[in-house]
């Protein structure tokens, strides 16, 4: 993680002591174990460092809990950086209601089961066709270029 480091420190210099602290959590965190629930985690967000997006060594899979305090951990280090605040903000629970500390790991907690628990649904849920035709009514408006919509694809097949 010392390129990793490296990267983020020239990027970002008066975060070094917070942007430390994200590296550091990440470094303790066990990958799940087999068949667990698991979540692809970009240590220099693609969003901020396209150029190591494909990195090997700038992937880690991490449980649902652990990718959350990952982006806890790096917002706190980034709070003003646009697309940091945007991740924390989608995998925030309560948008913009500061969590205490205290309760940081249930929140995390919480998260990790809330999306488990989607990802099962998924499998064998199936929404009414009115509910279908209002979302392929919704997408219609909505233009996405190739490149996107081949990330969206992978992403949903977990090849972030």
């Amino acid at each position: 993680m010392s390129l990793a480091l490296t990267v983020l420190i020239t990027a970002y210099p008066e975060a070094a002591v917070g942007l430390a602290r994200y590296l550091e959590f990440l470094s303790k965190c066990q990958a799940p174990g087999p068949g667990a629930y698991r979540e692809r985690h970009h240590v220099l967000p693609k969003s901020l460092f396209p150029e190591w997006s494909d990195a090997a060594w700038n992937l880690k899979e991490l449980s649902g809990a652990d990718h959350f305090l990952a982006h806890y951990w790096l917002f706190q280090a980034l709070p003003r950086v646009p697309q940091v605040v945007y991740a924390w903000r989608v995998l925030h629970a309560n948008r913009f209601k500061q969590i205490p500390r205290e309760l940081l790991l249930e929140h995390a907690a919480a998260y990790e089961t809330s999306k488990r628990t989607w990802s099962e649904l998924r499998a064998v849920w199936r929404p009414s066709e009115e509910t279908r035709a209002r979302m392929s009514a919704s997408a219609k408006v909505k233009t996405f270029t190739a490149e996107h919509r081949a990330n969206m694809s992978r992403s949903k097949m977990g090849h972030t």
